[in-house]
């Protein structure tokens, strides 16, 4: 009695497997036929990046250091320090000369 009804349940399980089987093959056809442009194969990420040898894409042009008009100069006495532009002062101020320090 018990050898039947184990072989009962080892042909439902074979049933049932294929079942999964089955639906399974048509869950990935639905989603290969929703995405058409999609690959099955992994994919090169593409990077945001231009290549190396992109000539397009210009770069900008900086000044050298000996190019600068320097107008402007810091204000702290001892800092001989001098910017090309405001902002360029205010950023030295603020990270050379937080209020509070001993050399503001």
């Amino acid at each position: 009695m018990l050898h039947m009804k184990i072989k009962e349940m080892l042909t439902e399980r074979e049933t049932m497997l294929s079942r999964i089987s089955v639906l399974e093959s048509s869950l990935n056809s639905a989603k290969e036929k929703a995405t058409p442009h999609r690959k099955s194969t992994i994919e090169k990420p593409v990077s945001p990046l231009p290549e190396e040898n992109d000539h397009s894409v210009k770069k900008r042009h900086r000044r050298s250091a000996d190019q600068i008009d320097r107008h402007f100069l810091c204000p702290y006495p001892g800092c001989n320090k001098s910017y090309g532009s405001e902002n360029s002062l205010n950023q030295h101020r603020k990270l050379k000369h937080p209020p509070g320090s001993p050399s503001s």
